[in-house]
């Protein structure tokens, strides 16, 4: 017996390791829902309140969703200071989604902390993925076959998890559950200085720009941002060797103007390129005189014809390049 419990705590750990989420943490709400006990019976979890005489209003008719097993998310517009003066002091509420505590039966979170996702099939556009929250926003999921697919494709293909999705119809909530809970999710941030650094995007997800924490079901992450490099420039999650606990950290480094200098011409008496002597530079209509103000050589272009061809070995293609230069 005491075999049997200790290989079920480590299947246990080793499946759950790099999750933040609990089995009542994925939200799930109809749009302009008026029917909360119906829709609770239904499986949906999560309701908008507008404002606050409103959930004033519903709050007795709301008190057997209160007393009921499940947990409850109300999203709102309203200051959450304002429901101490409605909500009787026995009720716990807490405004952390992931918080697992068994005592907590509502969740209430303003809805500006959501990042509001249109989800669209087969097309990519760009997100910011810079608030606490997802909130994902799809037409329908009418069978088991649209949950598969927008999972897969909401997870995988566009690097959104979501903490909240929103749908007219959902077939079977049960089994959108059971499928999402399979997925991991793992946690990483991008710190420069030892504060994070906003605005990132990554190689995996190039169409998404994160802030703080990004929570992704990829299990590699290469972070991306003009101007810095990485350490590490690259992460996978499922290297047994570097489990870690809590988001994992990239560390941004900027780049000195040295660092990847690729091209380096003083053009005062030659045209080699300094920084590659093995290049070849050929010049063509080129002449050199010297410069009473900067007391040295200078190159002179005639404006017409003048050029410098630079070939490498082996040649390279430049998709981008910054250029610093001393023109009179």
């Amino acid at each position: 017996m005491m075999r049997f419990f200790i290989l079920v705590a480590i299947l246990w750990s080793v499946c759950s390791w790099g999750q933040n989420k609990h089995p009542d943490s994925l939200w799930l709400s109809k749009p302009e829902s008026s029917d909360f006990p119906g829709d609770l019976q239904k499986g949906y979890n999560a309701f908008f309140i507008e404002t606050l005489p409103e959930f004033q209003s519903n709050f007795n008719g709301l008190k057997p969703l209160f007393t009921s097993e499940k947990q409850i998310l109300f999203i709102h517009d309203f200051k959450p200071k304002e429901l101490q003066n409605i909500s009787p002091d026995t009720l716990k509420i807490s405004s952390n989604l992931f918080e697992s505590s068994e005592e907590i039966k509502l969740f209430i979170v303003e809805n500006k902390r959501f990042n509001n996702i249109l989800y669209q099939p087969d097309s990519l556009t760009d997100l910011g993925l810079c608030k606490e929250f997802n909130r994902v926003n799809t037409d329908s999921l009418k069978s088991k076959k649209e949950i598969d697919f927008f999972l897969q494709d909401l997870l995988h293909t566009k690097g959104v998890v979501p903490d909240l999705i929103v749908s007219p119809y959902i077939a079977d909530i049960g089994y959108l559950k059971e499928k999402y809970y399979k997925e991991p999710v793992y946690r990483a941030k991008v710190t420069y200085n030892n504060e994070e650094l906003n605005n990132v995007s990554w190689k995996e997800f190039p169409h998404l720009e994160t802030c703080g924490v990004f929570r992704t079901s990829d299990s590699t992450l290469s972070p991306q941002k003009r101007g810095f490099m990485f350490s590490p420039d690259i992460y996978n999650f499922t290297d047994k060797n570097t489990r870690i606990s809590g988001p994992k950290t990239f560390r941004a480094i900027k780049y000195e103007l040295g660092e990847r200098l690729r091209y380096s011409l003083p053009l005062e008496d030659e045209i080699n390129n300094l920084a590659n002597r093995t290049d070849k530079s050929t010049p063509t209509d080129i002449d050199f005189v010297e410069d009473i103000n900067r007391e040295k050589s200078v190159s002179i272009f005639n404006g017409a014809s003048s050029y410098i061809d630079i070939r490498n070995k082996p040649e390279e293609w430049l998709e981008e390049i910054s250029i610093s230069a001393w023109i009179k």
